[in-house]
């Protein structure tokens, strides 16, 4: 989805009460130097700066923002979002009422200049969100795409009106990046004119150019955006609401009901678009096949020979029956040579998108290796530590 949903649950730590644990800790080394007082000591250091690093405890002005089934995550009262100021909640004020009055001239216009001049500050959505039994409060998006979800839901009239103002520059903006094979001008469609006539090919082309780059989950980002069919009703990917549902009497019963238009669930999607849905539920079986997701790959499937037993298209430069071209596919993966992957993991999560994959760990049923090790008992004395060492201060922390 392209929702960007902003929260926080950062924890800070009291400095007056480290404050007071350290001048406690240097008081206790003063009054004496045996060893029992020394271990304590450390205790209380090495207990101090586990406080430090994981911000316990928290401070009293942290309110809770985010709730999930009853459990609440303490957020520190030093976040800051990049809200509406004043002056902009009186602009932003107008276009609700234009809405509700059905005053479609004035809202698309009201918008379009939110949308150019402010869209990447955030608005709090004005409803909790439900997904899978649990609920999610204080959910941010920016005003771009909160614009953008309220054209979506615009009357056809309305929404014609929209386009009859953006189309022209959009089909610039569209020839432009497929000519030149231009993401950029591609993506100032989806960020700028996401319902233009042109919003869905321009996320179909995205996912395209995407998928070429081996982006996986960024081509199924955009793909699933082209139409809220494309998800389950309660927002979730539809592989996992098929993963609880699916058995041998449930397939049909699931099948009918992802076969018919429902209501777009929380995010931001195309609300009307012509582009055939078997082609672009192909794609996405085809990136969990290619991303190694098997059991994904065959719910996604499933529902597709369900969905689309006839369809045909162009797939791999061949026109295809894509059920079929998709079963073979799933068959022959597992005997896939896996791609080679770097031996050092020089950042967090492997790379600077943090979607590295570690080599497979092997074989963990059976010993590593068969030679005995032999433990030895600890050293009976270790150094002294009720004796101070050379220049070792009394005053100051170990």
């Amino acid at each position: 989805m392209r929702q960007e949903t902003i929260t926080a649950a950062t924890l800070t730590s009291d400095p007056r009460s480290l404050a007071h644990a350290l001048q406690h800790s240097r008081h206790a080394a003063r009054l004496d130097h045996r060893a029992s007082d020394i271990g304590t000591l450390r205790m209380v250091v090495a207990a101090v700066l586990w406080m430090l690093l994981l911000g316990l405890p928290p401070t009293a002005d942290a309110q809770p923002r985010i709730g999930l089934s009853g459990q609440y995550f303490q957020l520190s009262s030093a976040v800051e979002l990049d809200e509406p100021n004043n002056a902009l909640r009186a602009r932003l004020a107008p276009v609700a009422d234009f809405v509700a009055s059905k005053q479609w001239h004035e809202a698309v216009e009201a918008m379009r200049g939110v949308i150019a001049e402010c869209g990447e500050q955030v608005t709090q959505l004005d409803s909790d969100i439900n997904i899978s039994d649990i609920n999610v409060t204080d959910i941010y998006i920016t005003l771009r795409d909160d614009c953008h979800r309220q054209i979506a839901a615009f009357p056809p009239s309305a929404l014609a009106l929209y386009r009859s103002r953006v189309d022209t520059l959009a089909k610039q903006w569209y020839d432009s990046g497929l000519r030149d094979r231009d993401a950029d001008s591609l993506r100032r469609i989806v960020n700028e004119l996401f319902c233009s006539s042109m919003g869905d090919d321009a996320l179909y082309a995205l996912g395209e150019m995407a998928l070429e780059q081996g982006r996986f989950s960024e081509a199924r980002r955009y793909w699933q955006q082209i139409s809220p069919q494309l998800m389950a009703e309660d927002g979730r990917p539809v592989w996992l609401a098929l993963r609880e549902r699916a058995s041998g009497d449930a397939w049909d019963q699931i099948a009918e009901s992802h076969s018919q238009p429902h209501a777009a669930p929380s995010g931001l999607f195309y609300p009307d678009s012509d582009l055939p849905l078997a082609a672009v539920r192909t794609r996405l079986v085809l990136v969990s096949v290619l991303e190694g997701a098997a059991e994904r790959a065959r719910l996604e499937w499933e529902l597709f020979r369900r969905l689309h037993s006839t369809a045909k298209g162009q797939f791999g430069g061949r026109t295809v029956n894509y059920v079929a071209a998709l079963e073979r596919m799933l068959s022959d993966a597992p005997t896939w040579t896996a791609p080679p992957r770097a031996s050092d993991w020089s950042t967090f999560g492997g790379s600077p998108q943090r979607a590295g994959l570690a080599p497979a760990a092997g074989k963990i049923a059976e010993p590593a290796w068969p030679q005995h090790l032999v433990l030895l008992d600890p050293p009976a004395t270790d150094v002294p530590v009720a004796r101070r060492r050379i220049a070792e201060d009394v005053d100051q922390l170990l």
